[in-house]
């Protein structure tokens, strides 16, 4: 049985993401990795800038762990 896991980095207020990712710490069982993207300001393409940096994931045996990162920038 999988396990789904989320982490979620945001920017300080009236800062935008301009990339990120994820960081893994002594996982001991592959994370199955199904989606790591910026958070969008709204729903839709057209949204506007990011303000923050999402992974979700799946692990089949808890331990460790994992992080997402986001960079910044001042709008």
């Amino acid at each position: 049985m999988n396990v789904g896991v989320q982490s979620v980095a945001r920017c300080r207020p009236g800062d935008v993401a301009t990339g990120g990712g994820y960081d893994t710490v002594g996982l001991v069982a592959p994370l199955n990795v199904i989606e790591n993207k910026p958070i969008p300001t709204g729903p839709g393409a057209q949204s506007g800038p990011a303000t923050g940096w999402v992974t979700h994931a799946s692990v089949g045996v808890l331990g460790g762990g994992f992080r997402a990162y986001v960079m910044c920038d001042d709008l």
